[in-house]
Formats: C-alpha cells, sequence, structure tokens
C-alpha cells in the first residue's frame, strides 16, 4: 500500500502503523520557485529527497 501525505494527513499518519506501507511520499510544494519531494520506505527504514528545480 502506498500513500501520498498532504499537509492535513500528517496528524492521521502520526496514529498509523507506518510498517503496514510499502512508501510514504511527502509532496514538500514549491518553495521560491523550487520543487522537492521526500519518499521514505518503512519496511527497508531508507527515504531520499527529489529536488526539480
Amino acid at each position: 500500500m502506498r500513500y501520498i501525505v498532504t499537509h492535513d494527513a500528517m496528524l492521521t499518519l502520526m496514529d498509523t502503523d507506518i510498517d503496514r506501507y510499502e512508501m510514504l511520499f511527502f509532496d514538500g510544494g514549491n518553495t521560491s520557485g523550487d520543487s522537492w519531494k521526500h519518499v521514505f520506505f518503512p519496511g527497508q527504514r531508507t527515504h531520499c529527497f527529489v529536488y526539480e528545480a
């Protein structure tokens, strides 16, 4: 199961067992014209950032 995390979903996610998800995708939005995303893989406890200029 995959989950796209928005600002409103953050509180819901805090009360959830994240190990049941394959991937969590955090959309950081747009800051000064730059866009970034954060991808977290709970099963492997790894993550990466994706930056788009």
